[in-house]
């Protein structure tokens, strides 16, 4: 545990190419898991309310997370 701590101060490149690879991952999973979301969910997808909860879900998290980043 101590290594993967220690990885940003003894390597930075290492863990930016790390760091931006698991984000650009986890960004790319973001329309994909919101459809899915609202396809779980019991509305029409194509509806009005389904266009919006899909869009709420996914710019949530685009949303949430910087903003959790900044308040810790």
């Amino acid at each position: 545990m101590n290594q993967l701590l220690s990885l940003p101060n003894k390597q930075p490149r290492l863990f930016l190419f790390i760091s931006a690879s698991i984000w650009w991952g986890l960004y790319q999973a973001l329309i994909p898991l919101s459809e899915f979301i609202v396809h779980v969910l019991p509305v029409e997808h194509e509806s009005r309310l389904g266009s919006a909860l899909q869009f709420f879900f996914y710019d949530m998290s685009g949303v949430k997370g910087p903003l959790q980043l900044r308040v810790e």
